[in-house]
């Protein structure tokens, strides 16, 4: 939910989605269309993120970008998992479009380091 919590210099996300509820797949979804560069690949487990949708502006920092991303789905693999006792479902998206944008990068690092130390 952070605009200011930084992950954009990422090239591959893994999240261990398996007990995510739908918004917190939302979230994650705009914030990798917010921060990552278009070919970012994001693994999650259990739930695929929305592949597309609208990220709203930031009240009070019309610096942070907003607007639509979108990632495809490249893969979806089934595999045993020993912390679920079972079968797990990988989903491999990859970022098409997004708002990452190089200045906006700098910024939020910056940002984000100076949060870090509070």
């Amino acid at each position: 939910e952070d605009p200011y919590e930084y992950i954009g210099d990422a090239d591959i996300v893994f999240v261990f989605s398996t007990c995510w509820t739908k918004d917190m797949m939302t979230s994650l979804a705009k914030c990798i269309g917010r921060q990552c560069k278009p070919g970012t690949i994001a693994i999650t487990t259990e739930f695929l993120m929305p592949l597309s949708g609208v990220i709203e502006a930031v009240e009070d920092d019309p610096d942070i970008p907003h607007g639509e991303y979108k990632m495809v789905l490249e893969e979806k693999l089934d595999g045993y998992c020993g912390v679920t006792g079972g079968v797990s479902t990988a989903y491999i998206h990859r970022v098409v479009r997004s708002l990452y944008d190089e200045g906006i990068d700098e910024k939020m690092k910056v940002t984000s380091l100076a949060a870090e130390k509070r």
